[in-house]
């Protein structure tokens, strides 16, 4: 936690809030010899864990290789301390979004992160002395912080971007096919080249695109696919323009339509509040920031009303963003007993580090994402129906019911797809997905014994098929939930 104090305080871990993280080569170096555990050091225990664990350190210890690449960029358009003062949608500079932080140097008690202090202060700490002390050293803190920004700000200008490459894409670093390959591989957690992923990114779009056509036809038109998309955004009757109003339909959609239901597709489902609020700045269309293990934050959708919102894409953003998707996983995995603290909240943060930094597990935290999804709800549940249809590198869990080599045996079937609501995923939180198939293929065995269905693959052309594609329960159950709640 020491080593990332940014984090160990969103988990709930107040004993570094003095701290920022450091990013140079002796903190790095540093941190290499710390994770140099070897295998008969570590106290076995559970054994997802211990092997969670293993992969963990050693994902670490592969990226360190590139700790002159991606750790060395912490400042970018998209992260670093400026990006919650300007645009995360590539509109807007990094010396801009510093100098509106620079604003606020003649009035520190006016910038947001001195907020807190002035309107919730008050609850915490009962004694007025102690509150008039608390606020001046929270003021010359962010005195001595809008220093340092000065400092970055006149570094980036005077030396950085006079002295900037002028060739763009990791492919023109040295050894830049190398660097993009690591970065992949810590990406899904497998080894898969770029072009495999690729080729099969093209089969999943071509596959995607076949269904949009026929959602088309299926509306009557006879244009292409491009065309029926821009006739849909040439209609503001498609569009919430009042931001008030567009984050209402948000939470009018998740109380109504997403909540009386989700028992109906999950078990035990974690008490974990979920709160929907508006995004500061202008960025994606929305984005999830996790609860506190401890309880004392809820999971938050921030959504993106900052401008006009497409109605018929709010569905999909609340499956993906929201429930079912990584609010509840993260929800499970948080409220989980039998795993510890590193397997429940995972550092979603810094992606310019990678691959030095510890996995985010990318692969599993976006089961539900599917291509062409932003486009139209529709096409979510329509690749429910296709085969392998998914996030495209690799689909990762097999799905119980799709196990079942007998179809005849309809009841049967229903009782497998009925135990696949254990959510033997979920509640193992994020891992690679190695592990995660030991842990499917376990459950499917267990499974089918307990229903005296047959095991062995060679027999069960099924689940043998099941077995390659690795099709994800999690985005077939979001898939068919959009269409349950659309439906209703």
């Amino acid at each position: 936690m020491r080593n990332n104090p940014e984090f160990a305080s969103n988990v709930g871990n107040s004993n570094y809030t003095d701290l920022l993280e450091d990013y140079s080569i002796a903190a790095i170096d540093t941190r290499k010899v710390q994770s140099s555990v070897q295998r008969n050091s570590l106290d076995a225990g559970e054994a997802i864990t211990y092997d969670v664990l293993v992969d963990t350190i050693q994902s670490w210890l592969d990226g360190y290789e590139w700790r002159y690449y991606g750790p060395m960029n912490p400042i970018n358009i998209l992260e670093g301390i400026q990006s919650n003062f300007g645009s995360r949608a590539g509109q807007s500079s990094v010396p801009a979004d510093l100098d509106k932080m620079l604003a606020f140097e003649g009035n520190v008690t006016a910038f947001p992160m001195y907020e807190p202090f002035a309107s919730k202060l008050e609850e915490k700490e009962p004694n007025s002395t102690m509150r008039t002390m608390i606020k001046e050293e929270a003021a010359q803190n962010i005195r001595y912080l809008l220093g340092k920004v000065r400092t970055l700000k006149d570094f980036i200008n005077d030396r950085y971007i006079p002295n900037v490459r002028s060739t763009l894409g990791v492919l023109s670093l040295p050894r830049g096919k190398e660097y993009y390959r690591a970065c992949l591989k810590w990406q899904l957690s497998t080894d898969i080249t770029p072009q495999e992923i690729h080729d099969l990114g093209l089969e999943r779009v071509n596959i995607t695109y076949m269904e949009m056509e026929k959602l088309t036809r299926k509306a009557g038109f006879n244009g292409t696919v491009q065309e029926y998309f821009a006739q849909i955004k040439a209609d503001n009757t498609n569009f919430e323009e009042d931001p008030d109003r567009a984050l209402q339909m948000f939470k009018d959609m998740m109380k109504e339509r997403v909540e009386p239901v989700l028992h109906r597709f999950f078990e035990d489902i974690p008490d974990v509040p979920l709160v929907i609020e508006k995004m500061p700045n202008n960025g994606p269309l929305g984005i999830y920031k996790n609860g506190a293990p401890d309880g004392s934050r809820p999971g938050v959708f921030f959504a993106n009303v900052n401008k006009k919102v497409l109605k018929m894409e709010i569905p999909a953003l609340l499956a993906h963003e929201a429930d079912p998707g990584h609010h509840l996983q993260d929800a499970y995995a948080l409220t989980s007993p039998s795993i510890p603290i590193f397997r429940r909240a995972t550092d979603f943060s810094k992606y310019f580090g990678a691959p030095l930094h510890f996995p985010f597990y990318t692969a599993y935290s976006e089961l539900d994402q599917r291509p062409g999804g932003k486009l139209h709800v529709e096409v979510h549940s329509k690749l429910a129906r296709v085969p392998g249809a998914g996030s495209g590198p690799v689909q990762h869990v097999a799905r119980p019911g799709h196990l079942v080599h007998d179809r005849q045996a309809q009841g049967r079937r229903a009782e497998v797809k009925r135990h696949s609501r254990d959510i033997v995923i979920l509640k193992n939180g994020a891992m690679p997905l190695s592990i995660m198939e030991d842990l499917v293929n376990q459950y499917i065995r267990e499974t089918r014994e307990a229903h005296k269905l047959p095991v062995d693959t060679r027999d069960c052309p099924e689940v043998a098929a099941a077995h390659q594609q690795l099709s994800s329960v999690v985005m077939l159950i979001c898939s068919f939930f959009i269409v349950f709640i659309l439906n209703r």
